[in-house]
């Protein structure tokens, strides 16, 4: 069974953030890369354990033809993934400053 996904607010704000982004960049590559989001949520809903750990607990994918990170933690016992964050790979996250 696949878990569910959980976008904390921080998560919500990045998220749109990058898709205003690359939308103004040019038009459609934010649907672009909310695709590419969703099936990469998708896929970490099927295998939530598939990236290592980073962080403490924290792991982190990466977004295909993007150069972002989902900064997230399965929940073994509610069987849900919290994502945290998109972070740019050259940004230092949060948690390690």
């Amino acid at each position: 069974m696949a878990f569910s996904i959980v976008l904390m607010p921080d998560a919500e704000i990045d998220l749109m953030e990058i898709y205003d982004w690359y939308e103004v960049k040019s038009k459609g590559l934010g649907e672009r890369f909310i695709n590419l989001l969703d099936n990469r949520l998708n896929l970490l809903s099927k295998t939530p354990t598939i990236c290592p750990i980073r962080y403490e607990s924290i792991r982190c994918s990466l977004i295909p033809d993007f150069p972002y990170l989902i900064h997230y933690e399965p929940d073994l016992n509610t069987e849900r993934i919290i994502v945290y964050r998109g972070f740019h790979t050259s940004r230092k996250p949060l948690w390690e400053e």
